[in-house]
């Protein structure tokens, strides 16, 4: 049988040294689509590789943001969306994580800093990714966003525009960044060339709309015990596809497809695991993206990812009479955005919801927001009665994951587990 990890591993190799690297990514691609035979996974694929196609070649003006921007905008504008995070973490599944972290390190970045950004500081030394026309990202969430970015407009001599999000969630905020939107289209419009059409904006909010409520749709479904969908997948390409193509009829056909392949798993008594004995909650944005053996270790104890935050749908429906206001108003209303309480009752329902037994919260090292909170998620959910484990870990660098130490972690969460 072909080892279709090697194969792809050694073609990306390949790629990262070669004049040709559209070519042997392509390669790459028709390897990966081989590898899963659901046709929402092939549309992930398709999607990806169609992004970093077009803004290789330059089809249209190349749009660097980061992942909590919401894509709309960009699609909106014309303009291909380049997210740096999410090709990075790819690279990370596809076993060059390592390169390319000691690459970026070359460039000068710290072994402190996050892993996902020294990857992409790597990839960006090797010419693997496309040069941006402009870069807009926003100051939510992520710390280590708002550096990159702005390094990477000074190393590309691109504008780099900003999103300035505050931590309160009042009409005040939202009028704040509703603003600030409006003057990253006017100077957008500058920059590239073009002139922002509101009412393109009102039909890429209106796919995003209909994309939303397969989602809903999609979560409602994984309600149903046993689990119908491993959070491992949910994990791997939902929530990456939920980042890059909202607005687009590919996003709207693979929430539908998604839809639809979990409603005949259910019909046809197909669980994400055989024998499911407990229902885990995964918080935190990601997972190791390199081999590790942290969700084989749960299936073999009857565990099952039944939901993970990432992939909760906490924005309202967009209001398509005010469109750039309802934009702002998605990104106001992340639920790690604000005071400590907001995440708590997201995740609370989420308990409810999927019927959890406990929760893993995965502290990825570059991630200080998210795992600043864990320990104040953990005392409350304990109080609750709900076993709760934060394993510490990295998402991109596999040297910083300690197999025996969360082998040994996760067998005593799953004990707890068994002993309630």
């Amino acid at each position: 049988m072909l080892d279709l990890n090697k194969i792809v591993s050694e073609l990306v190799r390949k790629s990262l040294h070669s004049d040709s690297i559209l070519s042997l990514t392509a390669q790459i691609g028709r390897h990966l689509l081989y590898r899963n035979d659901r046709l929402s996974f092939k549309i992930w694929i398709g999607h990806l590789f169609a992004i970093l196609r077009d803004s290789m070649l330059k089809k249209k003006a190349v749009v660097w943001t980061s992942i909590f921007i919401p894509s709309e905008l960009i699609y909106a504008m014309g303009c291909v969306p380049f997210h740096a995070e999410v090709f990075a973490l790819v690279a990370a599944y596809l076993n060059v994580g390592p390169e390319m972290i000691h690459a970026g390190e070359q460039e000068g970045y710290s072994s402190d800093l996050c892993s996902c950004y020294r990857c992409a500081a790597g990839l960006v030394s090797g010419s693997f990714f496309p040069v941006p026309d402009l870069i807009i990202s926003s100051s939510h969430l992520c710390d280590g966003s708002t550096a990159f970015f702005r390094n990477m407009a000074k190393y590309y001599g691109v504008p780099h525009l900003l999103v300035d999000v505050p931590y309160g969630n009042d009409k005040n905020a939202e009028d704040y960044v509703s603003r600030q939107i409006k003057d990253i289209i006017l100077q957008a419009e500058e920059v590239l060339s073009f002139k922002f059409d509101i009412d393109k904006l009102r039909d890429v909010l209106t796919t995003s709309n209909e994309t939303r409520k397969y989602y809903e749709r999609f979560n409602r479904l994984r309600e149903h015990v046993p689990a119908p969908f491993p959070g491992s997948r949910a994990l791997t390409y939902v929530s990456g596809m939920m980042f890059i193509s909202m607005g687009t009829h590919e996003g709207y056909s693979f929430s539908k497809a998604l839809c639809r392949e979990v409603e005949a798993d259910i019909a046809n008594s197909r669980p994400a695991i055989p024998d499911e004995k407990h229902r885990i909650l995964w918080l935190h944005q990601v997972k190791p993206y390199y081999k590790n053996s942290i969700f084989t270790d749960l299936k073999d104890r009857g565990a099952v990812i039944a939901a993970e935050e990432i992939t909760y749908i906490y924005w309202s429906p967009y209001d398509l009479r005010c469109p750039i206001e309802a934009l702002a108003g998605r990104m106001m209303e992340n639920i790690n955005l604000g005071p400590i309480e907001r995440r708590l009752n997201a995740v609370r329902d989420m308990v409810s919801r999927y019927k959890i037994d406990g929760i893993i919260h995965f502290s990825q090292w570059g991630c200080r927001q998210s795992s600043g909170g864990a320990y104040i998620l953990r005392r409350s959910f304990i109080e609750e009665g709900i076993p709760f484990l934060v394993l510490h870990g990295d998402c991109a660098d596999p040297a910083n994951y300690a197999e025996g130490q969360t082998k040994t972690r996760i067998q005593a969460f799953l004990e707890i587990l068994e002993s309630t």
